[in-house]
């Protein structure tokens, strides 16, 4: 009276022209023939022996391949006792409003930067990324960078990453002189370094350096694109939140030069929310034509929704919508 269960950290997910077996603990995913969902349900509901006469017309070893193929690989367990073993819990949920905030910010043309930081500490943001324009960066302009850095004293971030562009002298800026500058910064881990004259690699006190060619971000992502183009993400957390949320906009914001809210800079479309010193953070999190993109998950994007491998797949994509409320990645 042997019945067969797939392991707690593996689901099947269906698609066409074939499913996908997914196994969350040791980051593996597999696509199956589709017939593979009926074979599923059908030891989800009755022991192997009762099976083999109604679902496999006695074929024994047809019975044995799908058994040797989901307990062999790892997929499956046999048990006589199978309410021991509930299905798992794969609901998503987060105690933090956002994830990430994209901040950029122009010295010469600022908006009011305490506030917005405000806003997004209150809202829970774990990451900030900082975009910053036009800051100096010769000697004796220390003042503006521990000013900054104070204000980021006041604030709650789990981790920071810098950006800073060619212009402003950002170019022959070196990661030693630079962290002279961030002494005061403890949250920033990450610097990117663009317009630089060679790509490195690199770690200074506790900080990790990246100094690329490119010029601006946009270049600096598509490059990335280039390098892992096929990059999937197999695990717990991806999984749940791709099942209902678009795993790269869900619980992001960001703010242009001009201290406008949008979803994202690079990936956002052309659409804004408001304004800095305008509306609150907490005003943009409540429009629901803001979270529309944080809900475009993979099965609402027509281009992968028949994908079996839609839960794992990278999300960094300009999106575009469609009559009625579906949508699809823009063309490049």
């Amino acid at each position: 009276m042997n019945h067969l269960r797939l392991h707690a950290h593996v689901h099947f997910v269906p698609g066409q022209p074939q499913g996908a077996l997914y196994d969350l603990r040791h980051g593996r995913v597999r696509t199956v023939p589709p017939v593979i969902e009926a074979v599923l349900s059908a030891f989800s509901t009755q022991p192997l022996s009762t099976l083999l006469a109604d679902f496999f017309n006695h074929d024994e070893a047809l019975l044995q391949g799908y058994v040797d193929f989901l307990v062999g690989g790892d997929w499956a367990f046999l048990t006589p006792r199978p309410e021991r073993f509930p299905l798992a819990d794969v609901s998503w949920e987060t105690p933090f409003a956002l994830s990430t905030a994209i901040v950029a910010h122009d010295f010469c043309k600022p908006y009011a930067l305490g506030p917005l930081l405000k806003g997004l500490s209150r809202a829970g943001c774990r990451h900030l990324e900082l975009q910053l324009h036009n800051y100096p960066l010769e000697e004796g302009s220390a003042s503006p960078w521990h000013q900054l850095g104070r204000l980021f004293e006041r604030y709650e971030f789990r981790r920071g990453t810098l950006v800073l562009g060619a212009g402003g002298g950002a170019k022959n800026i070196r990661p030693e002189d630079l962290h002279r500058l961030l002494n005061h910064w403890p949250r920033i881990g990450t610097v990117v370094l663009l317009g630089q004259n060679q790509r490195q690699d690199t770690s200074l006190h506790g900080r990790s350096y990246h100094l690329r060619r490119v010029t601006d971000l946009k270049a600096y992502a598509a490059a990335t694109w280039r390098q892992h183009p096929d990059a999937h993400f197999v695990g717990p957390a991806y999984f749940r939140e791709a099942r209902v949320a678009n795993p790269f906009f869900n619980r992001r914001i960001a703010v242009d030069c001009a201290g406008n809210f949008r979803n994202d800079l690079l990936h956002g479309g052309d659409q804004t929310y408001g304004r800095v010193g305008e509306c609150s953070v907490t005003d943009v999190l409540a429009n629901p034509e803001f979270l529309a993109r944080w809900k475009a998950g993979p099965d609402a994007i027509a281009n992968v929704r028949s994908n079996p491998l839609r839960y794992c797949l990278r999300y960094d994509r300009a999106l575009v919508r469609s009559p009625g409320d579906d949508w699809a990645f823009a063309s490049a």
